[in-house]
């Protein structure tokens, strides 16, 4: 018998034993099942988002080469980026102050920098056709 205030003994059942180990069991059976699943859900997730910014990217990409079809476009570009200009356009260049002092006072034997100090191409191709003139 029990002694007075304390708590009952609690008893085992075979049943008991029996269902606490198949739920350990079927934890066990179906814990590498489930992360494999939660795992391929959010492979599958990050695959649709790659899809979603790749076809953003082709969309951008299929703008940009309707552009370069374009001639005046492409004219566009060249006066931009190459300074290129049509017989007979009057071409003027204009110099920043701040950057004619710096020039002015720098040597004049080194070759012209852009402002990433970089050799621009022009100045490079300029001493290339000195270099090839002194050759001669």
């Amino acid at each position: 018998m029990t002694a007075r205030g304390s708590a009952p003994a609690v008893s085992l059942t075979g049943r008991a034993l029996v269902l606490g180990a198949v739920v350990v069991l079927l934890a066990l059976v179906l814990a590498s099942p489930l992360q494999r699943y939660l795992r391929q859900r959010d492979s599958l997730a990050q695959a649709r988002h790659q899809e979603i910014a790749e076809s953003a990217e082709v969309a951008r990409l299929g703008q940009l080469k309707a552009k370069w079809a374009d001639p005046a476009y492409i004219e566009q570009q060249a006066r931009a980026r190459l300074q290129f200009a049509r017989p007979g356009d009057t071409v003027y260049v204009v110099i920043d102050p701040k950057h004619a002092t710096a020039n002015a006072s720098a040597d004049q034997t080194q070759p012209a920098t852009s402002d990433a100090g970089q050799t621009t191409w022009q100045t490079k191709a300029w001493t290339s056709l000195q270099v090839a003139d002194i050759g001669r």
